[in-house]
C-alpha cells in the first residue's frame, strides 16, 4: 500500500473489519450498506475520508476549507458551493463559516428520490432564528428544507414533491432551548416506503409517511438563505459539516454520524 493511501485501523464499535479494495483513484470501491466502514480520520491525496457512514455519501462540505475565497469545497462529489460573503472563523468545532445576515452559499446539486441531509449549526446571539428556512433550503420541485422558524427557537423538516412543488412537513416544529450552541439537524426520506424522519442531535424527532412523487433533479441549494414566501431570508450564525446522501440513512447510522461529527 502506498504512503498516500489510508491505513484503515479504526473501525467504529459494532462494525466488522472488512477487506478494502482500492480503485485507480485510490478511493474505496467496496462500500455497501452491509459492509459500510466507519473511519475516524485518514487521508487520501490530501483529502480525508468521511467520518461516519460512507455508503451513499454524495457530497460533503466540511466548511473548513476553500479552493478559493469564494468556494466551499465538496470533498467527495466535487459539487463545490459558491460563497457569497461569509467568513471562515475559529469555533469550538474548529473552523466553521459565519454568516452575518446578508451572506449565503449556493450549489447546483443533483438530487435523488431518496436522500439524507445533515448540517451542524449554531445561531448567533438572539432570542430566535433570524429567518425561516435559512439553514438548508432547496425549494424547487424534488427538494427539501431544513427549516428553522423565524423569531422562534423551533425547527422542522420538509420534503418537496415533483408535481406542484408542494412542501410536506415531516413533523410539528421541534422546540430547542439553546439554538446558540452547536446542534446537528438532519432529515431522511425513503422513496420506496415513503417514510420521512427528522433528527436532532442524532435522535429521532418526528416521522411521517409521504406517498408523493419525486424524481431525480439538479436543484439550486442554499446554505444560510431561503427564498420562500417571495422574499429572501438570511441566516445569522455559524454553519459546519454539511452532507448529502443519495439514500435514507437508518436511525443507527444517523446516531453514528452524530457521534462521529460531534466535535
Amino acid at each position: 500500500m502506498s504512503e498516500d493511501r489510508p491505513s484503515i485501523t479504526t473501525i467504529r464499535k459494532g462494525c466488522d473489519r472488512q477487506p478494502v479494495a482500492w480503485g485507480a483513484d485510490n478511493w474505496k470501491t467496496d462500500i455497501s450498506e452491509q459492509s459500510a466502514t466507519y473511519v475516524e480520520s485518514t487521508a487520501v491525496h490530501g483529502h480525508r475520508i468521511a467520518e461516519g457512514p460512507t455508503n451513499g455519501l454524495q457530497s460533503w462540505w466540511k466548511l473548513t476549507e476553500s479552493n478559493s475565497p469564494s468556494t466551499l469545497t465538496d470533498s467527495v462529489g466535487g459539487h463545490h458551493a459558491t460563497l457569497h460573503g461569509g467568513n471562515f472563523v475559529n469555533t469550538s468545532r474548529g473552523t466553521a463559516v459565519y454568516f452575518d445576515g446578508n451572506d449565503h452559499a449556493s450549489v447546483e446539486l443533483p438530487f435523488t428520490q431518496s436522500f439524507t441531509t445533515s448540517i451542524w449549526a449554531k445561531s448567533g446571539p438572539s432570542s430566535g432564528w433570524s429567518g425561516s428556512g435559512v439553514l438548508l433550503s432547496a425549494r424547487d420541485a424534488n427538494g427539501f428544507i431544513i427549516h428553522p422558524r423565524d423569531g422562534s427557537r423551533e425547527w422542522g423538516g420538509y420534503v418537496l414533491d415533483t408535481t406542484d412543488n408542494s412542501h410536506h412537513q415531516i413533523a410539528d416544529d421541534h422546540p430547542i432551548s439553546n439554538i446558540d450552541v452547536w446542534h446537528q439537524y438532519a432529515i431522511t426520506y425513503d422513496h420506496e416506503s415513503g417514510v420521512a424522519i427528522s433528527y436532532f442531535d442524532g435522535a429521532k424527532q418526528g416521522a411521517t409517511t409521504l406517498q408523493i412523487p419525486r424524481e431525480e433533479a439538479t436543484i439550486t441549494t442554499y446554505f444560510g438563505r431561503d427564498t420562500g414566501g417571495h422574499q429572501d431570508r438570511y441566516y445569522v450564525g455559524y454553519l459546519s459539516e454539511v452532507r448529502y446522501y443519495s439514500r435514507a440513512l437508518s436511525s443507527t447510522e444517523i446516531e453514528s454520524l452524530y457521534t462521529a461529527t460531534n466535535k
